[in-house]
């Protein structure tokens, strides 16, 4: 949500060994709400997911930069 961009997170289901996955795979859109949500069981679903959306002037980090601040590490050798 902090970055505004959009996060698919897939889990597996069922059971391997003495491990049991238990899916519940997950789409969020780009400001942290919950587009969709799978259970215990195997499966796949789409959902459609605007990349254009309005961004959040505080949380443009790279208009939020201060390249002079840093200026020197960036341009600094090898650390020894």
């Amino acid at each position: 949500m902090e970055n505004e961009i959009p996060v698919a997170i897939c889990n597996r289901t069922g059971k391997e060994q003495d491990l049991k996955y238990f899916g519940e795979s997950a789409v969020y859109d780009a400001h942290g709400h919950q587009l969709i949500k799978l259970d215990h069981m195997s499966g796949a679903k789409t959902v459609d997911i605007s990349i254009n959306k309005q961004k959040d002037e505080n949380l443009s980090y790279k208009g939020n930069r201060l390249p002079n601040a840093y200026k020197e590490l960036s341009q600094m050798g090898e650390i020894k």
